[in-house]
C-alpha cells in the first residue's frame, strides 16, 4: 500500500500553483486546500475586526436621584457647581429673590426639569416649562441646578403667606418640593438685638486731652463752624467703653471760651509725667511763626490769643516746638497728637498776626520733627496747604471726620485700631475727599511711627467673637473640619482674611457654604 501524500503548507500559502495547473481541480482531492483557505480567511477577518472596533464604554446601571434641595436667598458658584447661601424658609417683601436649589446624583442621558412656583392661594404663580438638562447625554456623578423668582418690587412681594416650589423630572416624577413663607411687612417684628458681651473694663493707663475752638467770641478772628462739635465727638469716642475706654477723670475737654492758653498749657503739661498712653486732639486755628518772611515755627491759637503784633502773639499762643518738647519728655508708652488746623496763615483754619503774610502757595519746609519711638504726630495738611471744613456731605472738618471714622473701627480689621492703621486711613481718605469736595490738595502729614493701639474696633471685635462661636458650632455640627476651624480662627486673630472668610464675616455666605468653599 502506497503511503498517503500530504498537501504541503506551501500549497495553502501559494494556491496559484494548483489553480494554474493543467489538470482540472477536483473537489475531493483539494479538500485540504479549501479548508486551509477558509481557515486563513477566517483568521484575517477576526483579527482586523477586533483591532478596528472601538472599545465599548463600561456602563454601570445607576438611577438618578436627588441628594439635596434647598430654599435660599442667593447662590454662589464654585467651579462647575453652585452652592446656596442664606438658606431659609422665611422671606420678607424687601428680599430681592427666593432661590430653589437642587443637587442631583448619577445623571445620564438627556432629561427635562420643570420648576413650578405656587402662591399662598395654591395658584400656579410661575413655571419654567420643561427645561432640558444634560443635553450631551453623558454620565455625570453630580450636577447642581437652580431657579429663582423675584420678590422685591414684584407681585410676589404683595402675596404674603405660605408658598411652595416643586421640581418635576421628565414631566412626570416629582423629585423635590419645598415650602417657604413671605411675611407681610406689618407682621415683621424687629429681631431683638443680640446680647452684647459684657463691656470691657476702662483703660486706667490711657489719657486724653481734647480741644475744640470755634472763636465765636472773637470779632478779629474768623469763626469756624465745626471745631467744637468735632472735638465733642472725639471726646465721646475716647470715653466710650466700646471704643476708647478712657475714664472721664483721665480726660480733659476744653471747648471754645474755656480753651484759654493757661488751661491748654496746664492740660498739655500734665502729660509729661504719665507713663501710660496719651491721645491729644486739637481742632481750631493754626498760625505760622515768621522771621524775615520765613516760617520758623507754628502756633496753636487759644481762644484768648492776641494777634496785634508778633511778640504778643508769641506770648499768648502755644508753639508746635513746645508741644514736641513735651512729647519728647513724656514717660508715656505711646503718644498720638492729632491737629486739625493749618499753619499757612490763609484759608479756613489758619490766621496770621495782623499784617502778616500767609504761606499759601509758597514752599514751606517741614516743621514737625521726628519725636522718637511710639510718638506720632499727624497734622491735617502740609505746612503751605489749607485744611478744610465741609458743609455739603461731611458737616465737619474733613480731617476730623476721617479721624472719627477711623477711631470707630474703619481704620482696621482687627479688634483694636493701631496708630499706623489710623494714620494710613486718614491720609488716604482726606486726600481723596478734599480733591472731590473742594477741588484742592490737602495732604495730612505724619511724623514718627508707632504700633500702639488707639481704640477698640468694637463692632469688629463683637463680630470676630461671634464668628468664632459660629465656627465652633459649625465644627461641632461637622460642617467644617478641625483644620478649617483652626485656620479660620488664626485669620480672625491676625486680621488678614481670605476671600471666603471675608464673605463669611460680611454675612454673604453662611457656615455651610463657608465650609464647602474654604
Amino acid at each position: 500500500m502506497k503511503p498517503r501524500k500530504l498537501l504541503s503548507l506551501n500549497t495553502c500559502n501559494n494556491p496559484s500553483r494548483v489553480i494554474a495547473g493543467s489538470e482540472p481541480v477536483k473537489w475531493r482531492g483539494n479538500l485540504p486546500y479549501l479548508f486551509c483557505l477558509l481557515l486563513t480567511a477566517y483568521c484575517l477577518l477576526v483579527f482586523f475586526g477586533c483591532a478596528s472596533a472601538p472599545p465599548e464604554p463600561l456602563v454601570q446601571e445607576s438611577r438618578m436621584e436627588v441628594v439635596s434641595t434647598s430654599i435660599a436667598k442667593d447662590i454662589t458658584k464654585r467651579e462647575d457647581f453652585s452652592i446656596p447661601i442664606f438658606e431659609t424658609d422665611n422671606f420678607s417683601p424687601e428680599d430681592s429673590q427666593a432661590v430653589m436649589w437642587v443637587k442631583l446624583k448619577d445623571i445620564s442621558g438627556e432629561h427635562t426639569l420643570r420648576w413650578e412656583w405656587y402662591d399662598p392661594g395654591g395658584n400656579l404663580y410661575f413655571t419654567t416649562g420643561n427645561y432640558k438638562i444634560n443635553k450631551d447625554g453623558r454620565f455625570r456623578r453630580y450636577s447642581t441646578i437652580w431657579h429663582k423668582i423675584a420678590i422685591k418690587g414684584e407681585k410676589a412681594g404683595t402675596l404674603p403667606g405660605k408658598w411652595k416650589a416643586r421640581v418635576l423630572l421628565d414631566n412626570v416624577d416629582l423629585i423635590a418640593s419645598k415650602e417657604f413663607e413671605i411675611k407681610a411687612l406689618a407682621a415683621l417684628t424687629p429681631k431683638p438685638l443680640p446680647v452684647e458681651e459684657k463691656l470691657p473694663p476702662l483703660r486706667d493707663d490711657a489719657y486724653a486731652v481734647i480741644i475744640g475752638i470755634d472763636y465765636r467770641n472773637r470779632d478779629d478772628i474768623s469763626h469756624l463752624k465745626y471745631s467744637s462739635e468735632d472735638a465733642k465727638k472725639i471726646y465721646d469716642i475716647f470715653t466710650d467703653p466700646k471704643y476708647g475706654g478712657i475714664p472721664k477723670e483721665n480726660t480733659t475737654l476744653l471747648l471754645n471760651e474755656n480753651a484759654t492758653r493757661v488751661r491748654m498749657l496746664s492740660a498739655l503739661r500734665s502729660i509729661k509725667n504719665i507713663d501710660g498712653y496719651i491721645y491729644v486732639y486739637y481742632s481750631g486755628h493754626g498760625a505760622p511763626k515768621m522771621e524775615k518772611d520765613k516760617a520758623v515755627d507754628a502756633y496753636l491759637v487759644p481762644s484768648d490769643v492776641s494777634i496785634k503784633d508778633p511778640e504778643i502773639m508769641d506770648d499768648t499762643s502755644i508753639t508746635i516746638s513746645y508741644l514736641q518738647d513735651i512729647i519728647k519728655q513724656s514717660k508715656a508708652k505711646g503718644v498720638m497728637l492729632a491737629l486739625d488746623a493749618c499753619f499757612s496763615g490763609g484759608g479756613e483754619k489758619s490766621i496770621t498776626v495782623t499784617g502778616g503774610k500767609p504761606l499759601v502757595g509758597m514752599f514751606a519746609s517741614k516743621l514737625i520733627e521726628q519725636t522718637g519711638a511710639e510718638r506720632v504726630i499727624i497734622t491735617s495738611s502740609a505746612m503751605e496747604e489749607q485744611s478744610w471744613e465741609d458743609d455739603t456731605e461731611i458737616k465737619g472738618g474733613i480731617f476730623s471726620h476721617y479721624l472719627l471714622e477711623g477711631l470707630k473701627g474703619k481704620a482696621g480689621k482687627k479688634a483694636w485700631v493701631a496708630v499706623d492703621e489710623l494714620t494710613d486711613y486718614i491720609k488716604d481718605n482726606v486726600i481723596r475727599t478734599a480733591r472731590k469736595l473742594k477741588g484742592v490738595a490737602q495732604n495730612p502729614q505724619v511724623s514718627g511711627k508707632g504700633s500702639f493701639t488707639i481704640t477698640r474696633n468694637w463692632k469688629m471685635g463683637v463680630a470676630i467673637e461671634s464668628a468664632k462661636e459660629k465656627l465652633r458650632i459649625a465644627f461641632s455640627n461637622k460642617v467644617i473640619t478641625l483644620e478649617q476651624l483652626n485656620k479660620a480662627i488664626g485669620e480672625l486673630d491676625s486680621g488678614t482674611y481670605s476671600k471666603e472668610l471675608d464673605l463669611f464675616l460680611d454675612g454673604k455666605i453662611d457656615e455651610k457654604a463657608f465650609g464647602m468653599l474654604y
